[in-house]
């Protein structure tokens, strides 16, 4: 999206705010959390960056599992 496009062109500012305005609008949507984790990454900021890159590996696993539990329905 055009976060990615901000951040590739070192306008954090930017990239950062229009990756809030997707979170903000759909908190679970994993691609704004990685990006946003890759902003915080480029500003140094670890910490944060982790706590976003955590939150898609959460998202990823409550992913898998609603996709078992709709598997598991169908069978």
């Amino acid at each position: 999206g055009l976060s990615r496009v901000y951040r590739r062109n070192k306008d954090l500012v930017k990239a950062k705010s229009y990756a809030e305005d997707v979170l903000r609008r759909f908190p679970e949507d994993r691609s704004a959390h990685l990006e946003m984790g890759n902003i915080y990454l480029d500003e140094g900021n670890l910490e944060e960056a982790r706590r976003y890159f955590t939150s898609v590996l959460e998202l990823v696993d409550k992913a898998i599992k609603e996709n078992k539990d709709a598997t598991a329905m169908i069978e």
